[in-house]
């Protein structure tokens, strides 16, 4: 471990003082950031944002999501089931359905789980010009979906990236990805057209059963077409994958496995101050697990289960902007149909009753008004109400949003304050769930309130953000391995203090403690995470570096990681770069805990600890033509 550390540290002084060999290279690093920087509108108002560059993504070799990701509160993590899930919990495929993401301003998302991060947790991001990131909910010029985080992929244009590509990576566990793509522009349209392939192999870790498999093959087409006023996107991918631990209770399986096929197709519009937008998002799959048993039912072993299903969601959405006086007022209306069809549910070859929900229907509208007291002072009262129906003799509810704040800058600091009031609809895949304790288990409500201060002093930039939630109805794994509604109110308490130091426009280095506790009442337990992250990266000449160590800290798990991640890209042409990245170097990174029972013995088995980022390495090339 010394001499990694020893390692990283001599590449991290070597680049910090290699930064003053070439005034001709800040000048054009200048020029890049600049580029870079025009490409986006980000209002302090609009909520509580991070911005990735393009320079970030291409020095950091952002691949996935979770490179991402994991810098958010929350962190990234896999379900049993295999799936990006950052929220996951207990025995659920998939709980992290308030995070959004969009890619070029259009929601990809999906009728079942009600999130897109189910299908694109785990795309290669090689399209991305810049990504955004909001904690907590945003300004409904943005989203008007009841959120935790909000992800916004901004998708490479012609004015940097006209031309073709070529890109190729292959890594120390035996995976590789391709990709092609073209980008152009015809008057004042751009057009992308992207297709790529990877197979993402991971370790798989030994049980009295077979390996446990999560290894992703992926087919994926990506096709944007964009001008000042409307854009075209389609998104279609093939998946098949190891199912990882599923259902089974004691992680030890005979099969595991799962494919899918998605697609969304979206349309949007701008008039003047009126905007509309049109899309459908369409997802199959298919998942088969077996085990001797997987877990008992209503005192049944069950040995195998399989499912395949269908659904798609029709989303359409029109928003109004308007000016009057020191008054911006937002206004709109929200329609999403949900269609969802179970073709075939197994339990041991038998078909089981199926809940009856076949539709889901959501229909919302929203207003939020941003008054300017000054210049620098911005006050902001958002509220949205939705109706949501569903068939099957489910019951229809309604539930609400309301978000309200302000927002202070002058030269130097920056102040935000916000108060929220969420309320989630259940999605379709959990209404009569064999998971759930009930049928149709109550709504859960998010009240928060959060405050943001930054201060700029020069190349120095200082950051600040607290936030805490009361959780109303919040889920939890009850003694049966169901999940119920716990009594009472979770809390959660989130915060971190950054750093960063600007080399120069677009180096910098970066220093941040995170701390986040968690009181769940259904579990009557506390649990305290504490992070601390250094990152720099910065280009050197022909070369760009990237060294980043995250030290984290788990009480109630009583576990530390240490995740060292190093990089290199060298661009050998204007046509050619090459590249080399190292993550998890020290194969300490932070451990995900996954429970697991025995029930032969009827009795709690050693849980199972897997590292969320695994140890590998990366090699990489990409031609340009």
């Amino acid at each position: 471990m010394r001499k990694w550390l020893f390692v990283s540290l001599g590449l991290l002084g070597w680049s910090i003082n290699a930064l003053s060999d070439s005034s001709i290279e800040g000048l054009l690093n200048t020029i890049e950031k600049k580029s870079d920087l025009s490409e986006k509108t980000k209002l302090e108002n609009s909520g509580f944002s991070t911005i990735y560059t393009r320079n970030d993504l291409d020095m950091m070799q952002v691949k996935y999501l979770s490179d991402i990701y994991k810098y958010t509160m929350d962190g990234y993590r896999l379900s049993r089931y295999g799936l990006p899930d950052p929220l996951m919990f207990g025995p659920v495929p998939f709980s992290s359905s308030m995070i959004r993401v969009f890619i070029d301003d259009q929601e990809i998302t999906t009728a079942m789980y009600g999130s897109g991060m189910v299908i694109l947790g785990d795309l290669d991001l090689g399209f991305a010009d810049h990504i955004e990131v909001y904690n907590l909910s945003t300004s409904f010029v943005y989203s008007s979906e009841p959120t935790t985080t909000l992800i916004r992929i901004f998708s490479k244009k012609a004015d940097r990236d006209a031309g073709g590509s070529f890109k190729g990576i292959v890594t120390s566990r035996g995976g590789s990805t391709q990709n092609v793509q073209y980008i152009g522009r015809e008057k004042e349209t751009d057009y992308l057209a992207r297709i790529s392939s990877s197979y993402d192999k991971r370790k798989e870790y030994d049980t009295s059963k077979d390996d446990l498999d999560r290894d992703i093959k992926r087919y994926n087409l990506l096709t944007s077409i964009k001008d000042e006023t409307q854009s075209i996107l389609i998104n279609a991918s093939k998946t098949n994958k190891g199912g990882w631990i599923g259902p089974s209770a004691d992680a030890s399986l005979d099969t595991s496995t799962i494919s899918a096929e998605d697609i969304h197709m979206g349309y949007s519009k701008t008039f003047d101050d009126l905007k509309f937008s049109l899309s459908y998002d369409g997802l199959k799959d298919h998942t088969v697990y077996e085990d001797t048993p997987l877990f008992y039912y209503k005192g049944t072993p069950i040995y195998r289960i399989e499912n395949k299903s269908h659904s798609s969601a029709i989303s359409s959405e029109l928003k109004y902007t308007t000016q009057m006086g020191d008054h911006h007022l937002i206004t709109g209306a929200k329609y999403r149909a949900k269609f969802i069809n179970f073709d075939l549910i197994q339990m041991n070859g038998h078909d089981i009753t199926q809940s009856g929900l076949t539709r889901q229907s959501v229909g919302s509208l929203f207003v939020e008004d941003s008054y300017a007291f000054a210049d620098n002072l911005v006050g902001t009262l958002g509220a949205q109400t939705s109706h949501v129906n569903n068939n099957g003799g489910y019951e229809s509810e309604e539930v609400q949003m309301l978000r309200a704040g302000i927002t202070y800058t002058n030269d130097q600091w920056t102040s935000k304050s916000f108060v929220f009031h969420t309320e989630s609809y259940i999605e379709p895949y959990l209404i009569g769930s064999f998971y759930m304790s009930t049928a149709y288990p109550e709504k859960q409500t998010l009240d928060s309130i959060a405050q943001e201060f930054k201060y700029e002093d020069g190349p120095s930039l200082y950051e600040f953000f607290i936030s805490y939630a009361w959780i109303h109805d919040a889920p939890y794994v009850d003694t049966n391995l169901r999940v119920a509604t716990a009594n009472g109110i979770t809390t959660h308490l989130s915060s971190y203090l950054q750093y960063t130091y600007h080399y120069d426009t677009i180096n910098k280095i970066s220093l941040a403690y995170r701390y986040k506790e968690i009181d769940y009442s259904g579990y009557n337990k506390e649990f305290r995470n504490h992070q601390i992250v250094l990152r720099n990266q910065n280009r050197y000449h022909k070369f760009d570096f990237f060294e980043e160590m995250f030290i984290t800290r788990s009480e109630y798990y009583d576990d530390s990681g240490y995740d060292l991640t190093l990089g290199v890209r060298y661009n050998m042409s204007d046509n050619f770069i090459i590249s080399l990245k190292g993550q998890n170097l020290l194969n300490k990174a932070e451990n995900q805990t996954i429970s697991r029972f025995d029930f032969t013995t009827f009795t709690q088995m050693e849980s199972l600890k897997i590292p969320v980022q695994e140890r590998i390495v990366m090699l990489g090339f990409e031609w340009l033509f």
